[in-house]
């Protein structure tokens, strides 16, 4: 059989915001290069946050990995989901392109922030972890098989219907809806 399109794992970067810890993003870093190192098979694209860009100090071992490739801001998300089985972010909206592309999407959380919302991990279409070695196992037990993400389909697609299917005056008053609920 032919490989899948959807070989890869994307990691989504998200610079230094104020609510992330010192370290969050240097463990998103070294996350992406442990993944790389123990499965060489797989393509593994970082993608830095585009207004914040992260010290060559602590891209070089990621650099040095021949199955790493950089994704720039001019890349276009889509073609770069297209490729990827698996999404991983701290907590950006990135997550949410993952589900809408049918990317199972890593939610790795180590910040005080309750569940990322929507919780996508509720829904059954992504998995949220606390620590990096959570993430590391989830993203292993994902990449080990299509069949490990195409579980996921049925979820993200019941997920993509809720959120993303909406368009103009339907879209704003289901928007307002959602966040009516989340305040509640």
């Amino acid at each position: 059989p032919s490989p899948s399109p959807r070989a890869g794992i994307v990691f989504f970067g998200v610079g230094s915001n104020g609510w992330l810890g010192d370290d969050d993003e240097a463990d998103l870093v070294r996350l992406a290069a442990r993944v790389a190192r123990a499965m060489p098979q797989v393509p593994v694209v970082f993608r830095p946050h585009p207004r914040d860009p992260i010290s060559e100090a602590l891209l070089a071992p990621l650099r040095a990995l021949p199955n790493v490739r950089f994704s720039g801001p001019d890349d276009a998300l889509g073609e770069l989901l297209a490729r990827a089985r698996v999404g991983i972010s701290i907590y950006s909206s990135t997550i949410l392109e993952c589900a809408a592309s049918g990317v199972v999407p890593v939610i790795f959380n180590p910040t005080t922030m309750p569940h990322y919302l929507p919780d996508v991990a509720a829904a059954g279409a992504g998995v949220e972890v606390k620590t990096a070695e959570a993430a590391f196992q989830a993203i292993q037990d994902l990449l080990r098989s299509d069949a490990a993400t195409d579980a996921f389909q049925p979820a993200l697609a019941a997920f993509q219907a809720r959120y993303f299917a909406r368009r103009g005056p339907a879209a704003l008053c289901f928007l307002r809806e959602e966040l009516e609920r989340l305040m509640a």
